[in-house]
């Protein structure tokens, strides 16, 4: 039985959510709008009444709808990155380094449904968010030709080329393997193959 206020007793106040935790929240119902009803339903007006919040509490989060993209996305690869493993554990070989952080890769693009990557999938036809694809693109290329470098004895020219390439390898494969998780295996080995040939790892 709800419990009534008494005369004269002011009404409590709601407590107001902490601005880090309002922010997981709309990210995580923006992620939902997304699964149930395609990225065009994703508008600001419609989080706010999804989220049961005023707009202007939208705004103050994201500054538009490209905004709101940019953020869903880079949302989805901090999850990314903290499932896969970056750097090779004590006495580890290379090869089996890139092995496990590649096994790592496909199983979260595979078995883990994330709605944010068909906004990855979209964002050449989509000028709003390709220039953030291609930033954390640029990144990854980066990394890959100090790894390169580092343990493929290429130089920094030699090293530049084969990320690009083995980037563009790791991208279509992972598309591939998340429209069909069947193909993975396949699919995995064949980008290894590729990708240890161009940097020279194996």
């Amino acid at each position: 039985m709800p419990k009534t206020r008494l005369r004269g007793e002011p009404p409590k106040k709601r407590q107001r959510m902490l601005r880090e935790d309002r922010y997981a929240q709309l990210i995580e119902v923006a992620s939902r709008i997304v699964v149930e009803d395609g990225i065009g339903a994703l508008t600001m007006e419609g989080l706010a009444t999804k989220a049961k919040i005023s707009k202007p509490v939208v705004y103050s989060h994201f500054v538009d709808r490209n905004d709101l993209l940019g953020q869903l996305i880079q949302a989805y690869w901090r999850e990314h990155d903290a499932y896969v493993p970056s750097e090779p554990e004590p006495g580890e070989n290379i090869a089996d380094f890139t092995r496990r952080s590649t096994d790592a890769h496909f199983e979260f693009v595979t078995s883990r449904s994330h709605p944010i990557r068909q906004l990855i999938r979209r964002s050449f036809d989509d000028p709003a968010i390709a220039h953030i694809v291609a930033q954390r693109e640029n990144e990854v290329v980066a990394q890959l030709a100090t790894f390169a470098v580092e343990h493929g004895g290429l130089n920094e020219t030699e090293a530049q080329a084969a990320a690009t390439v083995s980037l563009g390898a790791l991208r279509a494969a992972s598309v591939a393997a998340a429209a069909d998780p069947a193909r993975t295996e396949t699919l995995k080995a064949a980008y290894i193959a590729v990708s240890d040939r161009l940097l020279r790892l194996n």
